[in-house]
């Protein structure tokens, strides 16, 4: 075998290294693992899933296999962002089922009428308040559902006139629209229920009567919109008459302990509240004549004219 010297030698560069032994050297090969500078991009998803009620955020690692050395990792919440994305989506869509400017009329008229009924200072009690709060949640409920109704039986009428509204334009399922619409008659009368005033109940259960009379098409005396008499006796009873004196005697006969009175004030509004109620007939339908003469929707504003109405 033949004498090498003893040193011994490592090359890295050429991946020869000799390793010298006493009496005899063995020639060793090794191969030297030369790695590309590319970059790996590793996507690791659900390292850590702790117990939390959104789902885990996803964590992306950038590693470089040149320098091989690891960077800090850059979070992406994409779980807890879309939660809060979809609540908040859910929540517009039923802003917008519900008309908002409905729902402020049903609010101002709950206020204005409640304030008749106070005849000195000393009515502005806790009690007072309490049934002012009964009366606005439950006749917000009550409005929701005299609009959800109205948006399912007019889908297709909708679709012309109010193609933004979320039941036409596809937003909202049927089925979720339906189950929204049940559920805010059922919580209306149920306030009404709880808080035990006969005239709060007898005025919104009359709502829901005409209220559903006015949109649905199930019977021939139903549909009260088809006929412009009609459409302006629910428009009355709900903004002028009815509903805002079931309020008002709502408010007087808890701070009254069962007396109720029609003082001036209360009939100058109602006179004030009827004008208010046959102009807003008029104009609420002057965008909506092309659908409503499509299926048959005899309105004023399309008997009449949008010229002589406006």
């Amino acid at each position: 075998m033949e004498a090498i010297s003893s040193s011994c030698r490592l090359r890295v560069a050429s991946g020869i290294g000799y390793n010298s032994f006493r009496t005899c050297n063995i020639k060793k090969s090794c191969t030297n693992f030369k790695y590309q500078p590319k970059h790996l991009n590793f996507h690791i998803q659900n390292v850590y899933r702790p117990f939390v009620p959104f789902p885990s955020c996803n964590l992306k690692y950038d590693v470089n296999g040149a320098q091989a050395s690891n960077k800090f990792p850059t979070y992406r919440i994409q779980g807890s962002t879309t939660v809060v994305e979809s609540a908040l989506k859910a929540m517009d869509i039923l802003l917008k089922f519900s008309r908002p400017y409905a729902v402020m009329a049903t609010v101002l008229s709950v206020f204005s009428t409640s304030f008749l009924a106070v005849e000195r200072l000393s009515d502005l009690s806790s009690l007072f308040f309490i049934k002012i709060l009964q009366a606005i949640f439950a006749g917000i409920f009550m409005q929701m559902y005299v609009c959800g109704f109205n948006e399912i039986c007019d889908i297709e009428i909708d679709k012309i006139n109010k193609p933004y509204l979320p039941l036409a334009s596809g937003e909202l399922s049927m089925n979720t629209a339906i189950i929204v619409t049940s559920l805010s008659a059922i919580m209306s009368l149920l306030i009404v229920w709880i808080s035990g005033s006969w005239p709060l109940f007898c005025g919104l259960f009359f709502w829901f009567l005409i209220g559903t009379a006015y949109s649905a098409n199930v019977l021939p005396l139903l549909r009260w919109k088809r006929f412009p008499y009609t459409a302006v006796l629910y428009m009355i009873n709900s903004r002028a008459l009815a509903v805002p004196f079931g309020y008002y005697a709502h408010v007087q006969n808890a701070i009254h302990e069962g007396v109720i009175n029609l003082s001036t004030r209360h009939i100058f509004s109602i006179a004030m509240l009827l004008v208010f109620s046959v102009v807003l007939i008029l104009f609420k339908d002057i965008p909506d004549i092309k659908g409503d003469e499509m299926h048959g929707i005899k309105s004023l504003a399309s008997q009449l004219g949008p010229e002589l109405v406006s």
